[in-house]
Order: C-alpha cells, then structure tokens, then sequence
C-alpha cells in the first residue's frame, strides 16, 4: 500500500512511476542483501498479493484455499502477469473476478515488488501458501527440540 500511495498517481501507471517504485524497492533491497544468503532456498509467498496471483493464475472465478495452497508459479509466470497489470487501469482491474474488492489499487504494486524479489534474489518460482506465516512458525517449532 506504501508503494502505490508513494509513487502511482495513474492507472495504468506511467513509466516514469514504474521507475521510481522500482528503485526505491530495489534500494530496500540492497540493504538486505548481503544479510541473508538465499542460495537453495525455497520461495513461499503467504501474503494477499502472492495468493491473489495463486488464484488469477488458475483461473479460479471463486477464492479456493485449497487449491492455491502449494500452487507453484515459475518466474516466467510473475513476469507475465506484472506485464500484463502494469498496462491495466483500476476499472480493468475490477473486473478481473480474482481480485478482491479493495486490492484494485495496491495489486500491481505488490506484483512489482514481488517479480523484483525474485529477480534480485534469483528465485526461478515461487509456491503460494493459503496457511500463513503463523502456520509455517508451528511447523518449525515443531521441528525445534528444547
């Protein structure tokens, strides 16, 4: 939401706006870079944007948890669908029955953050969890003997 109240005036958005989000974004991601090391990691996305994207990309005309849990999109995937958002005004946006009522202004911008964070960080997909980062804090628990 920062991101789109910041840098997107218009909708579609103007490259120029595209470009400044961009480095900004990027720029966060500078100072994380060389705190984390990512290299076999896997990619999961739990938040709004990632199984907005889950739902958009089976085409599911009613949200269905189950069937984006686990759902796997490659890089290639995020990328087409940044493209094709970047060229979409609000009304365009909502009419696309995945998008929740509400998220037709701050989609793209998540899109773009996340196609950015797989681009910089070199993640080829990205699998969608329904669960939550609670879920996935038990389940490590879990694993944690004390």
């Amino acid at each position: 939401m920062r991101i789109t109240e910041k840098f997107f005036k218009h909708f579609p958005p103007l490259e120029e706006e595209i470009k400044y989000a961009r480095d900004f974004i990027n720029n966060e991601f500078e100072k994380i870079n060389d705190k984390f090391d990512f290299a076999d990691s896997t990619l999961v996305g739990v938040a709004a944007t990632v199984t907005t994207i889950a739902a958009y990309d089976l085409r599911l005309e009613t949200y269905d948890g189950e069937k984006v849990n686990m759902h796997e999109m490659r890089f290639e995937t995020i990328d087409e669908i940044y493209n094709k958002f970047k060229k979409l005004s609000i009304d365009e946006i909502k009419k696309i029955p995945q998008i929740s009522k509400g998220r037709e202004d701050v989609i793209f911008a998540g899109i773009l953050i996340l196609r950015d964070f797989m681009k910089k960080f070199k993640f080829d997909r990205i699998i969608a969890s329904d669960r939550g980062v609670r879920y996935g804090a038990i389940l490590e628990l879990q694993r944690i003997k004390f």
